[in-house]
């Protein structure tokens, strides 16, 4: 390893944390923006990371669908649906918490 104990995504997420408590904005809300913002990027690691840092917020699960749908129009519905299906994937590994009506509509599919 070139840096040890450097880690990639810590610098990453401590960088959004520190640029968003700077501007004032709640950091749930940052992480779905970023979440969409990275699914237009098609950049699934970071996908995931925000949606797990904005599930540890406590961000409303019809918050952060609300957000993903963001990223339809300029990268059309393809990268919605994959983001969607890592959202899926976290609450079904359990890694992150769905609300009773989400957890249901998942375990369906």
């Amino acid at each position: 390893r070139v840096a040890p104990g450097y880690s990639g995504d810590g610098a990453y997420a401590s960088a959004i944390d520190r640029v968003a408590a700077g501007a004032g904005v709640d950091a749930g809300l940052a992480d779905i923006a970023l979440a969409a913002g990275q699914a237009c990027r098609r950049d699934w690691k970071r996908v995931e990371l925000h949606i797990i840092r904005a599930k540890a917020a406590n961000v409303a699960d019809g918050a952060l669908a609300e957000a993903l749908t963001v990223c339809i129009l300029p990268s059309g519905n393809p990268g919605f649906v994959q983001a969607c299906g890592i959202w899926r994937a976290l609450i079904l590994d359990g890694k992150v918490q769905a609300s009773p009506a989400f957890r249901m509509a998942v375990e369906a599919i």
